[in-house]
């Protein structure tokens, strides 16, 4: 089954981001390294990229439903504009900003003062995008974390290689319709019959077929390269 599939890799980036109070110079070198990171995964890969990315994306996408839903929360924030920035540049859209799920389900991080945001996000290409099926949090694992565990769900699915057709000669039936010929090709299959005699007892029809096939075309090859020698 190993040559009927076409494989699809799954590469991953797992990255941190710094906060959105860390200086420029800071956030400039964490976009720099993750864009590195990017650009050396195969373009024919399912690319994720996923983390701490310290964003918030917001709920509006007016102008950018290229690369965000309108299911995000909280309010566009610094970290988000650079994330979403990355996204579109890239061709990745931010999957936990397309899932419609209750807001409980959407935040991602809970600040000692008790304050919920969303800012773990999971991206992936957006050629991709049906691949991904579900971003959700769950709340009731134990992360022993103030994050909360962001759940992911991507189906791979393998498509059917083409299987490659033997290229076969057309045969020219009409050559029967000459006696001498029709009496030659009788008597090759005949004979070719001969050493097929237990064709009957065989159960496998496919085995029976491909025997009668391999003796028509054996007898059809001696015709051809015959009429080849008469020109």
């Amino acid at each position: 089954m190993k040559d009927c599939w076409k494989y699809t890799n799954l590469s991953i980036v797992v990255c941190y981001a710094p906060t959105n109070e860390a200086k420029d110079e800071t956030k400039d070198q964490f976009y720099a390294a993750l864009q590195k990171a990017k650009d050396e995964v195969p373009p024919h890969d399912v690319l994720v990229v996923l983390g701490d990315l310290n964003a918030q994306v917001g709920n509006v996408n007016t102008g950018i439903e290229d690369s965000v839903g309108k299911h995000g929360t909280g309010l566009l924030n610094g970290n988000g504009e650079r994330l979403i920035q990355f996204a579109r540049f890239n061709g990745m859209i931010v999957g936990g900003s397309i899932f419609p799920h209750k807001d409980i389900h959407k935040y991602t991080w809970k600040s000692p003062r008790g304050y919920l945001t969303q800012i773990d996000h999971v991206l992936i290409n957006r050629k991709w995008r049906k691949s991904l099926h579900d971003v959700r949090v769950l709340r009731s694992a134990d992360a022993s974390s103030d994050h909360y565990l962001v759940l992911a769900k991507v189906e791979l699915k393998l498509a059917a290689k083409a299987r490659k057709q033997t290229a076969r000669g057309k045969w020219n039936r009409h050559l029967l319709r000459i006696e001498k010929t029709k009496e030659e090709f009788t008597i090759e299959m005949e004979n070719k019959f001969i050493s097929l005699q237990d064709l009957a007892e065989d159960i496998d029809v496919n085995n029976r077929w491909e025997k009668l096939r391999d003796a028509y075309e054996a007898v059809g090859e001696i015709g051809r390269a015959s009429c080849r020698e008469r020109v």
